[in-house]
């Protein structure tokens, strides 16, 4: 990118521009942090995240670890296995919410709806 397309590149959440370069990082780290993670772990994490699809219509990504307490592997993990599930079908993003949890000092985390619940009573 040039210095004038650099300069007028949209700015993201923390005013650094969005570059071709910082995209690609995120996408060889999302693989990086998979490719750490033992096979089976992600196959629990996915058959958890099914399980959180067919049981609530609207759901965290946090809440993941409620159903999958063992998990002493890559944490990191998770969003590469999220992505994967969206791109299944199973949810969609709905966009970041506050944490319920005190480990992450009450930080954002992200919420998805499900496309596999059957009770959606009282869901926007």
């Amino acid at each position: 990118m040039n210095l004038l397309g650099n300069l007028l590149a949209p700015r993201t959440s923390k005013s650094r521009r969005r570059t071709n370069q910082g995209m690609h990082g995120t996408e060889e780290a999302i693989m990086r942090s998979e490719e750490n993670t033992k096979i089976n772990e992600l196959y629990e994490m996915e058959c958890a995240i099914e399980l959180l699809a067919k049981s609530k219509p609207i759901f965290r990504s946090e809440e993941v670890w409620g159903i999958y307490k063992t998990f002493t592997g890559n944490r990191t993990a998770l969003g590469g296995v999220m992505r994967r599930m969206v791109e299944k079908g199973v949810c969609t993003p709905r966009g970041m919410v506050k944490s319920h949890n005190k480990s992450r000092h009450f930080g954002y985390t992200m919420e998805y709806r499900s496309k596999r619940c059957t009770h959606t009573v009282g869901v926007r």
